[in-house]
């Protein structure tokens, strides 16, 4: 009988109950990537008007400043047709000293302040985003600026004054004098200058493409002969109706596309190693 009872003792002993581990996926407050930010549709809109405000701010600061050295910036930007031209330019309206400094502040000011807007925009996409892809979004706008930039260089310093001589030189016909109006003369300049800095993201987007797998190397040894035909397109339509100013804007954009190939080659090497 003692053996009985002592038995049941033990049955009836209560087990220890271990406490249950948190195996929710819900990540408790000091878990939360600081980077991920909950918001209603209200506090995006919210947040994205803020960074509008901000890259119109920052747009004006640039314009302003430029403003204050517009005229020093006007002289400057007049020089390359000095050269070729012993005349000066001419109003083409009366209110053309006022619509030429408010358009050059403007034009300049956004050229200016546009890595800095696009910091700005993709900052706005970033607390969606991985650390990672943050970071290779504002590595991609940085390259993007500087070749940009190397594009305005390369058009100002030879194929905007190549230009030039070319239209006010050799193509000048007789018994015509090399003079036009500031406003088309800034037109020509902005348009020359503005073109070359988009065709030299070419490179930048070659390899973008290649680097995610979709533009691989074998499709560029299929296709190379079309994007040679391409480029020359668009240096036709950047550059002033004449072969020499085509060719001229062709050559470096055919260097850098097939820089861009060896590139998007040394990827692919690497990836199947």
């Amino acid at each position: 009988m003692e053996k009985k009872r002592k038995v049941t003792n033990v049955k009836k002993t209560p087990k220890i109950v271990k406490e249950k581990k948190n195996t929710s996926k819900e990540k408790l407050p000091e878990e939360i990537n600081p980077r991920e930010k909950y918001m209603t549709i209200g506090d995006h809109l919210e947040e994205l008007r803020k960074k509008i405000f901000y890259v119109i701010g920052v747009w004006l600061f640039f314009s302003l400043i430029v403003g204050i050295f517009i005229e020093k910036i006007h002289i400057f930007l007049v020089q390359p047709f000095k050269e070729v031209s012993n005349y000066q330019l001419i109003l083409g309206t009366i209110y053309g000293p006022l619509e030429i400094y408010f358009k050059l502040a403007i034009v300049i000011g956004v050229l200016i302040s546009l890595p800095i807007n696009l910091n700005i925009l993709w900052s706005y996409i970033t607390p969606a985003l991985s650390e990672k892809t943050a970071i290779i979004g504002h590595v991609v706008i940085f390259i993007s600026s500087i070749l940009f930039w190397l594009g305005v260089a390369f058009g100002w310093f030879y194929l905007f004054p190549f230009s030039l001589k070319m239209m006010l030189e050799s193509f000048l016909p007789a018994e015509t004098i090399a003079q036009t109006t500031v406003e088309k003369y800034y037109s020509f300049l902005f348009m020359i200058l503005i073109g070359t800095g988009i065709s030299f993201q070419l490179p930048l987007l070659i390899v973008s493409l290649g680097s995610i797998g979709l533009v691989t190397l074998e499709w560029h040894k299929k296709k190379w002969k079309f994007i040679i035909i391409l480029v020359f397109l668009l240096s036709a339509f950047i550059t002033p109706p004449d072969p020499l100013s085509m060719f001229v804007m062709a050559f470096p954009l055919l260097f850098l596309y097939f820089f861009s190939v060896g590139i998007v080659w040394l990827i692919e090497k690497r990836r199947n190693n």
